[in-house]
């Protein structure tokens, strides 16, 4: 028996529909692996000389070429963040609705 303060989570999943807990673990396993893709992406860029990575035909405008790149993957990070954030809490959800009541 605890004391304290118990609260649910809303959880808003736009247009997703999940017939079992594996199946919200596997869309987390997905996002933690392009996360990761996209984080080394990201290094990747930082390292290298922007010669290495523009495109040809692009290098006349190398800084507003690797801008733009930059910032769709980092809108892409932080869909996927807060995506693979409320897959958590619904999973978390599923996993006390499994839970036999405590008496």
């Amino acid at each position: 028996m605890g004391w304290g303060t118990d609260f649910k989570a809303d959880v808003y999943l736009n247009r997703q529909t999940f017939s079992s807990k594996f199946e919200v673990e596997d869309k987390i396993e997905d996002l933690s692996k392009s996360i990761n893709d996209n984080e080394s992406i990201l290094k990747m860029y930082a390292s290298s000389t922007p010669s290495a990575i523009v495109p040809e035909d692009l290098k006349e405008d190398t800084i507003g070429w690797l801008n733009n790149e930059i910032n769709m993957i980092l809108d892409t990070l932080h869909e996927e963040i807060i995506e693979k954030y409320n897959l958590k809490l619904y999973l978390e959800y599923l996993e006390e609705k499994e839970k036999p009541e405590e008496i």
